[in-house]
């Protein structure tokens, strides 16, 4: 069952969630409003920058290749009162997606 607060509301911010209330390994659940997840930080706005931070976010974790950055900067980088950290996620495979 979908619950309404998983889904937030940043303009112009695709996909946009809160990983809140899933179920852990120990039998207790993630906390709301610790860990958002969303698709390209890139097409956010001014608006939608300010959003993310009166949302109360603290520290962003671009998982981009440092290429896809490249192509489509993160604006969140520059703010300089959140913590940006680029951390590749996945392996390369040969072929850049």
């Amino acid at each position: 069952m979908h619950d309404p607060r998983r889904t937030l509301n940043f303009p112009s911010w695709f996909n946009a969630r809160d990983l809140g209330g899933y179920p852990t390994s120990d039998g207790q659940t993630t906390r709301w409003r610790s860990i958002l997840r969303a698709d390209d930080p890139a097409q956010l706005t001014s608006e939608g920058l300010q959003t993310l931070a009166d949302f109360g976010v603290a520290t962003v974790v671009d998982l981009r290749w440092p290429e896809e950055i490249a192509d489509s900067p993160n604006p969140i980088r520059d703010l300089g009162h959140i913590r940006y950290h680029n951390i590749s996620l996945l392996s390369r495979t040969g072929a850049r997606p």
